[in-house]
């Protein structure tokens, strides 16, 4: 009895297991399948119709569902073979989908539907004898933006009261196709697409029996605008930056357009990234802000990613001055950086104020970050003057104290006394002044001239300044003058082949994390085997923003880490490059 029990209790736990794996096989249920069935034998066919008593001329959607083995049913309309016994009566055009039938002269069919076999029980058709009285179509008198579509149906009235939609047994017309054209295909039917501004009539006939129209007035306006696109897609910047957003619009007709413009911008979180001036934005402190774009009912988003601490403090050096020294009637460029809250310390200057206290200095900012001090007087003694760095000045200030002397000049000093440069890359020259107290670097306050700009020019303008351009294979004499004395260094060009590039890090921090620096160099080898520093002249490129950025347009090479990820470091002359991978950590 109990090995009875056991045997029954076993053969009803299979039973149960086959049972449920039958039922989780594609194609159970009502759903659709992902595949055939290939293996639970079909045992019957039902066939539906919403209407099986159908004027001459008119057509209907029979649907064929299979019951497998009581298990489950499904969708087969596409899958049966359909059969009228009476074709004249009604029948199954092959221009039309599976299932459909056309009723055309009065009288009954008999219709079913065969898989595998299995035929379905007969579903009646009748086609009576009544007549169309009256044809109406819809939506009456729309307007249409260009380049969308609009579906258009159309219903008949016929004798007996009997009202059917007859949208797929019509034919549709569009009186200016330049306008807009309305598709008669099966599957579209009815459906006009607008195609230029104007107006057209649509209209639909039904022809079998006595002969009905209908028509509307269909306008095609102006597109309309459909979605608004907001670059760049979801950035990260750091604290303190700017991003400039744009919008490009979307149109009905599939045209695009800048509307950067015209849409008004947002900032969901306002602590951590505001609106500067219009589509800019200025990066605050570390979070996410959803920018907005909206125009009317449209809105476009980018989710801004702000990295790199919150600042600390600042600190103020001065590039030119000797122990924050300047000699009067001598410029220095004046640098901020910043101290943040994840240890990390980067330029600043740009997001910064810079002011002074005394009438002996002028502090100028430049464009893009670059800012100058001009020394103007000397300074009383025991009285240096102050430059401020302040950001918010409810948060952070930073000071640094400046004396000016008076110009006791002994000599100038031009470096290096030669320099030797490939033909099309550049080098730095720079001017040191003696003077009875202290030496200065003079570079950015003396004038440099070249002796023929042919062969080398040289820059004299601002942070440039002193800087020589090899132009073509020569040797020039390259003049510095300040204070009424003179010197001159030799400049010799030479023809050279590129044969490679090699990126190397000037800096190693320890540890890359957002906001930090890290400067690298670029050195070229050419066929004679001479290798020179290309840093200046080769075309630098981050493959990723929102990992690494380059963090002064003024000093080449120089990069900024943004957030965590892999960025890769491109320098670039002609057809000769070489990469550096830089890894941010979180």
């Amino acid at each position: 009895m109990i090995e009875s029990k056991m045997m029954e209790d076993g053969m009803g736990k299979w039973l149960g297991i086959i049972v449920a794996f039958l039922m989780v096989l594609p194609g159970c249920g009502t759903e659709t399948p992902t595949r055939f069935n290939t293996f639970t034998p079909l045992t019957s066919i039902v066939i539906t119709s919403a209407v099986v008593d159908l004027p001459s001329g008119v057509s209907t959607q029979l649907t064929a569902t299979g019951n497998f083995s009581g298990l489950f049913t499904r969708d087969i309309t596409n899958q049966v073979e359909w059969s009228s016994a009476q074709q004249l009566t009604a029948d199954f055009p092959p221009d039309l989908p599976f299932g459909r039938i056309q009723a055309f002269v009065p009288g009954t069919a008999i219709v079913t539907a065969v898989l595998d076999g299995v035929v379905s029980d007969g579903i009646i058709l009748t086609v009576n004898d009544a007549v169309i009285t009256a044809l109406t179509v819809a939506p009456l008198l729309p307007s249409l933006p260009l380049g969308l579509s609009q579906a258009f149906t159309a219903q008949g009235v016929f004798t007996g009261g009997i009202t059917l939609d007859l949208s797929k047994d019509v034919t549709w017309f569009s009186s200016n196709e330049a306008v807009a054209t309305v598709s008669d295909l099966f599957a579209s039917k009815g459906e006009a697409t607008a195609l230029q501004i104007g107006s057209t009539e649509i209209s639909a006939l039904f022809d079998i029996g006595p002969t009905a129209t209908a028509s509307t007035t269909l306008t095609v306006t102006a597109a309309t605008l459909s979605t608004i696109a907001v670059t760049p897609s979801n950035p990260s910047i750091l604290s303190l930056s700017t991003q400039v957003f744009s919008a490009q619009g979307t149109y009905s007709d599939k045209t695009t357009r800048d509307i950067t413009t015209e849409v008004s911008w947002e900032s969901t979180a306002p602590t951590v990234a505001t609106l500067a001036t219009g589509n800019i934005v200025k990066a605050l402190t570390p979070g996410v802000s959803t920018i907005k774009a909206t125009l009317g009912t449209r809105i476009g988003t980018s989710n801004l990613r702000v990295t790199g601490g919150s600042l600390q403090s600042i600190a103020l050096t001065l590039a030119q001055a000797n122990n924050n020294v300047l000699i009067r009637d001598t410029v220095s460029r004046v640098t901020a950086r910043g101290t943040f809250s994840n240890n990390a310390s980067r330029d600043i200057t740009e997001a910064v104020v810079l002011t002074d206290n005394s009438v002996n200095v002028n502090v100028t900012p430049d464009s893009g970050g670059l800012a100058w001090v001009q020394a103007t007087g000397v300074t009383p003694a025991g009285d240096p003057a102050k430059i401020f760095a302040t950001y918010d000045s409810t948060v952070t200030t930073g000071e640094i104290l400046l004396t000016v002397t008076e110009p006791l000049l002994s000599s100038i000093a031009i470096s290096p006394t030669n320099l030797t440069l490939a033909n099309a890359t550049s080098g730095r020259l720079s001017l040191t002044g003696i003077f009875s107290s202290s030496n200065q670097d003079l570079t950015p306050t003396a004038a440099w001239t070249s002796a023929n700009p042919a062969i080398a020019a040289v820059d004299n303008d601002g942070l440039e300044k002193g800087r020589v351009h090899a132009l073509s294979p020569g040797t020039v004499d390259i003049t510095s003058t300040y204070g009424g004395q003179t010197v001159t260094t030799s400049v010799t060009v030479v023809a050279r082949t590129l044969q490679s590039l090699t990126i190397s890090a000037v800096t190693t921090p320890s540890a890359i994390l957002a906001g930090t620096e890290k400067k690298f160099k670029v050195e070229a080898l050419y066929t004679d085997g001479v290798r020179q520093d290309v840093t200046e002249n080769v075309a630098w490129s981050i493959n990723d923003s929102n990992v690494a950025r380059f963090s002064d347009q003024f000093d080449p090479g120089l990069v900024v880490a943004v957030d965590a990820g892999v960025a890769i470091l491109t320098a670039k002359i002609g057809n000769i490059s070489d990469t550096e991978t830089l890894t941010v950590s979180q």
